[in-house]
């Protein structure tokens, strides 16, 4: 056995798991899988937490996404993710505020090369809006990052889990983002 032989992985070895994940992937996580199981199944649970406590419920949605990867939180992390409340349309509403996420534009990329070259892209969120009251079923939409051109999309996802892109999006300010919703709305009405 040679000298650097006993540092060598052991091909029976697991890889070292990863120990952060990218605000990026947290984001996106809380975006698409975290937050729509909540509005649509458990709305009163998390009105009471954002409403009661909105400087621990930013940190909180962030330490379920890092559970869910099995990574530790870094809680200096979970505090940059913000919830604003109000009213919009008629309805309540709740909106979380991710972290900034780098900018991405794909426009000029070889999809293929991108794949094969191992390359992680996450579109990350910009905002999360529920809407709800006022006698209706929640509405959740999301303003993420589009792949091409640095703008936005405007997002929905519906309470059977269909993930409905609604075109391009503002720039990423979150009274833009009503903006788009309340377009987005009145066009699904005419």
């Amino acid at each position: 056995m040679g000298l650097f032989d006993m540092f060598r992985r052991k091909c029976s070895e697991t890889p070292p798991q990863e120990t952060t994940v990218p605000l990026e992937q947290s984001s996106y996580d809380i975006a698409y899988f975290i937050l729509p199981h909540y509005v649509f199944q458990s709305l009163d649970q998390m009105i009471d937490l954002c409403i009661k406590t909105p400087s621990v419920a930013g940190p909180f949605y962030y330490v379920m996404a890092c559970k869910g990867r099995g990574i530790e939180p870094d809680m200096e992390s979970g505090k940059q993710f913000l919830w604003h409340k109000g009213e919009f349309g008629g309805r309540n509403y709740l909106a979380l505020e991710y972290p900034s996420p780098p900018p991405i534009d794909m426009g000029d990329s070889d999809p293929l090369k991108l794949l094969e070259s191992g390359t992680k892209l996450v579109l990350a969120p910009y905002f999360s809006v529920i809407l709800y009251g006022n006698d209706s079923s929640p509405s959740y939409f999301i303003l993420d990052q589009a792949p091409i051109g640095g703008g936005t999309t405007v997002r929905s996802i519906t309470s059977d889990g269909m993930n409905c892109n609604l075109g391009p999006g503002p720039e990423p300010r979150l009274e833009l983002f009503f903006e788009a919703i309340r377009e987005r709305k009145s066009g699904a009405t005419n």
